[in-house]
């Protein structure tokens, strides 16, 4: 049983919304920057991570963090870096950063 299902539905969701938001007229404008965490999906290549870094740099993204362990990085994007980085084949969820807690 896969037990982080509950958790990438949820990824799925807020991905969703955020997008129906945008659809319906929302205020963000696309050149408001956020941190995002961003997950490729198991077994993407190295290279394909690399120029998708690239890619974003090119386009005025900042990279902060690259992760090794699970394929992925955290970056300030803007809302139309999130738009099409949403389209790529290779992408598990993209999430906007922020705390997390307990009760």
């Amino acid at each position: 049983r896969d037990l982080h299902y509950p958790l990438r539905r949820q990824r799925q969701m807020c991905i969703r919304d955020r997008y129906q938001r945008r659809v319906r007229g929302s205020t963000l404008k696309q050149n408001a920057m956020s941190r995002y965490i961003v997950m490729f999906k198991a077994g993407t290549s190295s290279e394909t991570i690399e120029n998708v870094i690239r890619d974003l740099q090119q386009h005025g993204a900042k990279i902060e963090n690259r992760y090794t362990i699970i394929p992925g990085f955290s970056a300030v994007l803007s809302e139309a870096h999130v738009n099409n980085l949403s389209s790529h084949s290779e992408i598990e969820s993209i999430e906007e950063d922020g705390t997390v807690t307990t009760s």
